[in-house]
């Protein structure tokens, strides 16, 4: 019965623990979107890259120790980019290009990897798997 017991208050510290690094995360860690000036284009890029960034953070292990991402930097770069449509086909309609950068925080708000979505593509730098 002893074992049990000092089982049972093991899984409920780590529970605490883990529950306490959620909070601690979401308190501190922003989504990012507050920070990106009032420009409605680039509001549009800070909403389309963090949820890029969460569709392509698949992993379940992942999303379990990554809680928060946020958005730091978006740029636009020199060339235009080919809309898509929403079911992938491209267009001959074209948009400026940009590269946002979001970081994904472990938790307790420990900085983590970071990905790179760009008009055409996502990467996530720092995961392996």
């Amino acid at each position: 019965m002893g074992m049990l017991r000092w089982a049972a208050w093991a899984l409920a510290v780590i529970s605490g623990l883990y529950v306490l690094g959620l909070i601690v995360t979401r308190l501190v860690v922003g989504s990012g979107l507050e920070r990106v000036p009032l420009d409605p284009r680039q509001q549009e890029i800070a909403r389309f890259a963090l949820e890029n960034a969460w569709l392509n953070n698949d992993n379940p292990i992942a999303r379990v120790l990554l809680p928060a991402a946020r958005v730091e930097r978006i740029r636009y770069v020199p060339g235009p980019c080919p809309l898509r449509t929403r079911t992938g086909e491209r267009t001959d309609a074209t948009t400026p290009a940009f590269e946002a950068y979001v970081r994904f925080y472990w938790l307790y708000a420990v900085p983590g990897p970071v990905s790179r979505v760009d008009c055409s593509s996502v990467s996530i730098d720092g995961l392996g798997w």
